[in-house]
């Protein structure tokens, strides 16, 4: 803080009480003038000598209390300044807080979350993750306010994102920071009782179908070297599905990932068995990802001599 301007025209004693040295350098100058008028009572009588001496005395104990008394003015006025600072931190902490929470299970597909604030209204909020938890889809940043500071009021904002394998197991604890009603940076420190973070609980695993793979040649529009990967089990769910074999046995002509596959249907694939492949067969790899996330792979054989 600040201390308040002096007056305009403080006179010459509040200049000499407004600056130390100036009155430092004055009581000097009345006090060598005092001793220099004293030296001649040596020539006087002795009660004149003592008087003299008690000038002397009454002068310096005067000085001493100016000193002291301008030194202990400071320090008053340092504390006093340094209490109101701590008070206005003190207030500063005392900032309407916002209530995080994260939702998902929403309309708009898995990767589509939303980060809630329930509490006071805050502005320029980020959103942070351990990627080994969960996988951004570009930067989460709200630029703004953020919040309403009405009773029982709760905004939402969406993200984009992924949840991991272990953050599907173990859920996913988000770091949130924001700028206060007070134009400071929150949380500032870890441990200050702010609501730093908010949990997305683990997510139950759901049933899984497993997938019934066949290869065969398509029935509409059967073009050269055109195969398709067949699924027949009804409910099954398989995403990123990926082929692949031997290059002894099968050659690629067209890409290997087939995408996604949700229940009974197929997905085309181009290529040609080499002569081995025709003799012996070909044993496929079918790799995909199940309804939670996790990693398959299948081994689908095929005879070319037979299939249709």
């Amino acid at each position: 803080m600040v201390p308040p301007n002096p007056s305009p025209n403080p006179g010459l004693l509040g200049i000499i009480d407004q600056s130390p040295t100036l009155a430092t350098i004055v009581g000097g100058l009345i006090l060598a003038g005092i001793l220099y008028g004293l030296s001649f009572v040596n020539k006087l009588k002795p009660a004149y000598k003592m008087t003299g001496r008690a000038l002397v005395r009454f002068f310096k104990w005067v000085w001493t209390l100016r000193v002291n008394g301008e030194v202990k003015r400071e320090s008053l006025i340092r504390k006093g300044y340094e209490n109101r600072d701590a008070e206005v931190k003190a207030e500063r902490t005392r900032s309407p807080r916002p209530s995080w929470r994260v939702s998902t299970d929403t309309p708009f597909g898995e990767d589509v979350f939303f980060l809630h604030n329930s509490g006071w209204q805050v502005s320029d909020v980020r959103l942070d993750a351990d990627p080994d938890f969960f996988t951004f889809d570009g930067e989460a940043f709200f630029a703004g306010a953020f919040g309403d500071n009405s009773a029982g009021a709760s905004t939402g904002r969406q993200f984009r994102g992924r949840l991991t394998n272990r953050g599907r197991r173990e859920g996913v604890t988000f770091r949130v920071t924001w700028i206060d009603q007070n134009g400071d940076e929150q949380p500032k420190t870890a441990g200050g009782g702010l609501p730093s973070t908010v949990t997305l609980a683990p997510k139950p695993p759901k049933t899984v179908v497993q997938p019934s793979w066949q290869i065969g040649r398509p029935k509409q529009n059967p073009g050269k070297d055109i195969y398709v990967l067949a699924n027949g089990a009804e409910g099954s769910i398989t995403n990123n599905v990926v082929i692949d074999a031997s290059p002894h046995y099968f050659t690629f002509t067209l890409k290997k990932e087939l995408g996604d596959l949700e229940g009974i249907g197929i997905l085309r694939f181009a290529g040609r068995p080499t002569d081995a492949g025709v003799a012996f067969g070909v044993d496929f790899t079918v790799s995909y990802e199940d309804v939670n996330g996790e990693p398959h792979s299948d081994h689908v054989p095929a005879k070319f001599g037979f299939i249709p």
